[in-house]
Protein backbone atom coordinates (compact mmCIF):
# COMPACT_ATOMS: atom_id res chain seq x y z
CA UNK A 1 0.00 0.00 0.00
CA UNK A 2 1.33 3.45 -0.95
CA UNK A 3 1.95 6.03 1.76
CA UNK A 4 -0.68 8.75 1.25
CA UNK A 5 1.62 11.51 2.53
CA UNK A 6 4.56 10.51 0.36
CA UNK A 7 2.27 9.93 -2.62
CA UNK A 8 0.85 13.48 -2.41
CA UNK A 9 3.85 15.62 -1.45
CA UNK A 10 7.00 13.51 -1.76
CA UNK A 11 7.59 13.66 1.99
CA UNK A 12 6.31 11.53 4.85
CA UNK A 13 5.90 12.58 8.46
CA UNK A 14 6.89 9.06 9.51
CA UNK A 15 10.12 9.06 7.51
CA UNK A 16 11.97 5.75 7.38
CA UNK A 17 9.72 4.38 10.13
CA UNK A 18 6.70 4.42 7.79
CA UNK A 19 5.20 0.98 7.19
CA UNK A 20 3.82 1.98 3.76
CA UNK A 21 5.51 2.16 0.37
CA UNK A 22 7.46 5.23 -0.73
CA UNK A 23 7.66 4.65 -4.49
CA UNK A 24 10.40 6.60 -6.26
CA UNK A 25 10.11 7.13 -10.02
CA UNK A 26 13.06 6.93 -12.35
CA UNK A 27 12.08 10.04 -14.34
CA UNK A 28 10.55 13.37 -13.41
CA UNK A 29 10.13 16.98 -14.52
CA UNK A 30 10.17 18.23 -10.92
CA UNK A 31 12.74 18.40 -8.14
CA UNK A 32 12.04 18.39 -4.44
CA UNK A 33 14.93 20.01 -2.60
CA UNK A 34 14.33 18.63 0.86
CA UNK A 35 14.96 21.02 3.79
CA UNK A 36 16.93 23.40 1.58
CA UNK A 37 15.49 26.76 2.65
CA UNK A 38 17.20 28.04 5.81
CA UNK A 39 14.31 29.59 7.72
CA UNK A 40 15.24 32.72 9.62
CA UNK A 41 13.96 33.39 13.16
CA UNK A 42 11.67 36.02 11.62
CA UNK A 43 10.23 33.56 9.12
CA UNK A 44 9.67 30.97 11.85
CA UNK A 45 7.90 33.54 14.04
CA UNK A 46 5.64 34.56 11.15
CA UNK A 47 4.85 30.92 10.30
CA UNK A 48 3.97 30.28 13.96
CA UNK A 49 1.55 33.23 13.98
CA UNK A 50 3.63 34.94 16.64
CA UNK A 51 3.42 38.73 17.04
CA UNK A 52 5.41 40.58 14.38
CA UNK A 53 6.08 44.09 13.15
CA UNK A 54 6.78 45.53 9.71
CA UNK A 55 10.56 45.43 10.19
CA UNK A 56 10.46 41.72 11.09
CA UNK A 57 8.25 41.00 8.08
CA UNK A 58 10.57 42.96 5.75
CA UNK A 59 13.65 41.04 6.94
CA UNK A 60 11.91 37.69 6.40
CA UNK A 61 10.69 38.77 2.96
CA UNK A 62 14.12 40.05 1.86
CA UNK A 63 15.77 36.80 2.96
CA UNK A 64 13.21 34.70 1.09
CA UNK A 65 13.49 36.80 -2.08
CA UNK A 66 17.32 36.63 -2.09
CA UNK A 67 17.16 32.86 -1.61
CA UNK A 68 14.49 32.48 -4.31
CA UNK A 69 16.49 34.45 -6.88
CA UNK A 70 19.72 32.54 -6.20
CA UNK A 71 18.03 29.14 -6.39
CA UNK A 72 15.96 30.07 -9.45
CA UNK A 73 18.99 31.31 -11.38
CA UNK A 74 21.02 28.20 -10.57
CA UNK A 75 18.23 25.75 -11.37
CA UNK A 76 17.37 27.61 -14.59
CA UNK A 77 20.69 26.29 -15.93
CA UNK A 78 18.89 22.95 -16.40
CA UNK A 79 15.96 24.24 -18.42
CA UNK A 80 12.93 26.48 -18.42
CA UNK A 81 11.30 26.55 -15.00
CA UNK A 82 7.50 26.39 -14.83
CA UNK A 83 7.18 26.85 -11.08
CA UNK A 84 9.36 27.22 -7.99
CA UNK A 85 7.79 26.87 -4.53
CA UNK A 86 9.38 27.37 -1.13
CA UNK A 87 7.23 25.59 1.45
CA UNK A 88 6.02 27.57 4.47
CA UNK A 89 5.30 24.62 6.74
CA UNK A 90 6.96 23.93 10.08
CA UNK A 91 6.40 20.16 10.21
CA UNK A 92 9.69 18.25 10.40
CA UNK A 93 9.16 16.50 7.07
CA UNK A 94 8.22 19.74 5.23
CA UNK A 95 10.21 22.59 6.76
CA UNK A 96 12.41 24.30 4.19
CA UNK A 97 11.33 22.10 1.28
CA UNK A 98 11.68 23.65 -2.17
CA UNK A 99 9.83 22.31 -5.23
CA UNK A 100 10.95 23.24 -8.75
CA UNK A 101 8.94 22.09 -11.76
CA UNK A 102 10.41 22.30 -15.26
CA UNK A 103 8.35 22.61 -18.41
CA UNK A 104 10.13 19.61 -19.93
CA UNK A 105 11.13 16.39 -18.23
CA UNK A 106 14.24 16.14 -20.40
CA UNK A 107 15.57 19.30 -18.72
CA UNK A 108 16.37 17.15 -15.72
CA UNK A 109 17.12 13.97 -17.60
CA UNK A 110 19.77 15.60 -19.79
CA UNK A 111 22.00 15.83 -16.72
CA UNK A 112 23.26 12.81 -14.85
CA UNK A 113 22.39 12.34 -11.19
CA UNK A 114 25.93 13.22 -10.14
CA UNK A 115 26.08 16.40 -12.26
CA UNK A 116 22.69 17.56 -10.90
CA UNK A 117 24.06 17.13 -7.41
CA UNK A 118 27.42 18.78 -8.04
CA UNK A 119 25.78 21.78 -9.71
CA UNK A 120 23.68 22.41 -6.57
CA UNK A 121 26.53 22.10 -4.08
CA UNK A 122 27.19 25.84 -3.93
CA UNK A 123 23.53 26.42 -3.01
CA UNK A 124 23.51 24.01 -0.08
CA UNK A 125 26.38 21.78 1.09
CA UNK A 126 26.02 18.02 1.40
CA UNK A 127 23.28 17.38 -1.13
CA UNK A 128 22.42 14.18 -2.92
CA UNK A 129 19.46 13.36 -5.12
CA UNK A 130 16.87 10.63 -5.12
CA UNK A 131 13.46 10.44 -6.71
CA UNK A 132 9.99 10.14 -5.21
CA UNK A 133 6.47 9.66 -6.53
CA UNK A 134 3.73 12.26 -6.24
CA UNK A 135 0.02 11.60 -6.12
CA UNK A 136 -3.31 12.99 -7.11
CA UNK A 137 -2.80 16.43 -5.57
CA UNK A 138 -0.23 17.09 -8.31
CA UNK A 139 -1.43 14.75 -11.06
CA UNK A 140 0.99 13.14 -13.46
CA UNK A 141 4.00 14.61 -11.61
CA UNK A 142 6.84 12.81 -9.94
CA UNK A 143 9.69 14.45 -8.08
CA UNK A 144 13.40 14.06 -7.68
CA UNK A 145 14.43 14.75 -4.13
CA UNK A 146 17.59 16.47 -3.02
CA UNK A 147 18.33 15.46 0.56
CA UNK A 148 20.88 16.79 3.02
CA UNK A 149 23.65 14.40 3.89
CA UNK A 150 24.78 16.32 6.98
Amino acid sequence: VNCPFYFKIGACRNGDQCNRLHNRPTMSQTLLLSHMYPNTPEALALANDEPWDDDMYDRAQQHLEAFYVEVFLELANYGEIEDLVVVDNLCDHMIGNVYVKYYHEDSLMSNSKSSRTSALVHLQPWLMSESVAMGSSWPQISFYVIVLLA
